[in-house]
């Protein structure tokens, strides 16, 4: 069996959130104030979030707010090329490139599984990758291997139905941001009804994002018939990801949520807290090299220089010296104060970002 790693793209190797920066290019004049459609980015994600936890009829994948945000840009005259500018401004994560090369040297075939737009665009004949592949291939993965949401704004028409539907869409959903639970209800009915009705069609359909399940069923069609996990790493760091941490968790392999929230958490077999991507590279050769529970002992051997103590309010805090927290999450993990030490690292690395679900 190959050593495999399935690297998520935002969070792990970029800090940046591509959708998030591009839907900043868009403003809303709501109130006598213009919010910045960030605003409207970040009301859908948490309402899309929630409802994937808490509704068992839910028609949302994690990642389809990517989905939902495309007719917003076209309706506010985002065009392809603006997504690569947005791109340009992307850096990469401490230490990323220099793991991608090593953990090449052991061996391994790496991957990005990114919800991130990718696609091109053309200017005077010249070509440009939009942000996926780009942002990919900087930190050292081959082009061949990342996988991302497609998008082609320029293929997409708008008729003036779907314009006066997209215009009062976005001030409900900058009224609703407050309500998840109805904000969701709504999206459901701007995705199924609304918007197909006025001639746009499902967004959800449109722009299929390359998140939450269809993560899982990526690393499933690359596997092939081989079932044995015993070598192979994921980490990710959002609800995103979620599908395929518990995937590769289940099927034996190392699923490591990084710098992550708990949607990630809860689904990882192991957690590294840190400012630098190095930091897991001990943690993965152990794997490689003598199994789960080799990795697991390297953990716990780590976790037991570090002290935990308690505060007057909110979960316990790891005190320590180094820059980084290596956590086991099995059954008697704290979660909770897992989560404390990884949003501190979390907003040191992805800034205002990292309150995205």
């Amino acid at each position: 069996m190959k050593n495999v790693v399935f690297w998520d793209l935002e969070g792990p190797l970029s800090p940046m959130d591509h959708a998030w920066e591009t839907a900043d290019l868009f403003s809303i004049q709501t109130g006598g104030e213009r919010k910045s459609g960030k605003e409207l980015f970040s009301a859908m994600s948490q309402a899309i979030a929630l409802d994937i936890e808490n509704n068992p009829q839910s028609i949302f994948q994690a990642g389809d707010t990517l989905s939902l945000l495309v007719p917003f840009l076209k309706y506010h005259g985002v065009r392809d090329i603006d997504l690569r500018t947005v791109s340009e401004k992307a850096r990469l994560v401490n230490g990323a490139p220099e793991t991608i090369a090593t953990l090449k040297k052991m061996g391994a075939e790496e991957f990005v599984l990114s919800t991130s737009y990718d696609g091109t665009s053309y200017v005077n004949s010249t070509s440009f990758i939009h942000h996926a592949d780009r942002v990919g291939k900087s930190a050292g993965v081959d082009a061949e291997n990342i996988y991302a949401t497609h998008l082609d704004l320029n293929s997409l028409m708008l008729n003036r139905t779907s314009r006066e539907k997209i215009e009062i869409a976005q001030y409900m959903i900058l009224d609703l941001k407050d309500r998840p639970e109805i904000l969701a209800t709504y999206l459901t009915l701007l995705a199924t009804k609304t918007l197909p009705d006025a001639g746009y069609g499902n967004p959800l359909e449109i722009t299929k994002v390359m998140g939450g399940k269809r993560k899982a069923e990526k690393i499933q069609e690359i596997m092939g018939e081989d079932d044995d996990y015993s070598k192979v790493v994921v980490v990710g760091d959002s609800i995103t990801d979620r599908d395929m941490l518990q995937l590769v968790k289940d099927r034996g392999g190392l699923a490591i949520a990084f710098n992550a929230n708990l949607h990630a958490l809860s689904h990882a077999n192991a957690a590294l807290a840190t400012t630098d991507m190095r930091d897991i590279i001990p943690l993965i050769q152990s794997f490689w090299e003598n199994g789960l529970e080799s990795a697991k002992k390297f953990v716990e051997d780590d976790a037991s220089k570090i002290s935990i103590s308690p505060r007057k309010e909110g979960p316990p805090v790891a005190e320590s010296e180094k820059r980084y927290h290596l956590s086991w999450l099995g059954p008697e993990a704290n979660l909770a104060a897992t989560e404390a030490i990884h949003a501190r690292s979390r907003s040191l690395v992805r800034g205002e970002a990292a309150r995205l679900a």
